[in-house]
């Protein structure tokens, strides 16, 4: 936020800048940032089963928590090192540059629904457009 934000608090006869304002990404793009940046803060505990991150989706998390726990030798190891540093350094670049199919008609993906089904079932699926109930055939 120190980077992003260009905001200035104002008190009584005196201003205080809160940042910097090197990499300007607007208004939206400060506070998704801190949110992402907040929820990122709790992943190296993802090897804690009873921790946080383990149970913010279940069953899911709870089983990648059991899976990262016993690949990490348990809490604060693995995920609490350089190397674990390297791993989420190397899960956000990819994350990063991983893209998902969006169209903008017909012919395109528009629901995440659409997105976790076979391709045989899309021709007949009402979500495909993101007309629903109807079916859409372009």
């Amino acid at each position: 936020m120190a980077l992003t934000a260009d905001y200035t608090l104002h008190f009584s006869g005196f201003s205080v800048p809160i940042g910097f304002g090197v990499l300007p990404v607007g208004d939206a793009g400060v506070v998704t940032g801190a949110l992402i940046c907040a929820g990122a803060a709790l992943l190296p505990d993802i090897d804690h089963p009873s921790g946080t991150v383990a149970r913010s989706l279940p069953p899911f998390s709870g089983w990648l928590a059991r899976i990262v726990s016993r690949l990490s030798g348990g809490h604060r190891r693995g995920t609490h090192s350089v190397i674990g540093l390297l791993v989420f350094t190397l899960l956000a670049w990819l994350s990063q540059n991983a893209a998902l199919p969006v169209g903008d008609g017909c012919g395109g993906w528009r629901s995440p629904v659409a997105m976790l089904l076979p391709p045989p079932l899309l021709e007949h699926c009402p979500v495909r457009c993101g007309r629903w109930p109807r079916c859409c055939r372009c």
